[in-house]
């Protein structure tokens, strides 16, 4: 039995349904238990220059405390 990890990986999700190994069912109920954390995203700004990258973030609150 695969473990929890791979058996919701995004990646093989649709091989793990068709080979019996996880229900449409059990998939749509897992995916319904996450939770919402779009608002906790920030913007990210990445640019290329000849073929070099950078990757330009908003400066970090260092009075945020991360939720358990």
């Amino acid at each position: 039995m695969l473990e929890d990890g791979l058996k919701f990986d995004k990646r093989i999700i649709d091989r793990n349904i068709q080979r019996g190994t996880l229900t449409q069912e059990e998939y749509d109920t897992f995916m319904g238990s996450l939770e919402d954390v779009s608002a906790k995203g920030e913007m990210v700004e990445i640019t290329v220059h000849d073929g070099e990258f950078k990757i330009e973030m908003p400066e970090i609150d260092e009075d945020f405390e991360e939720e358990e």
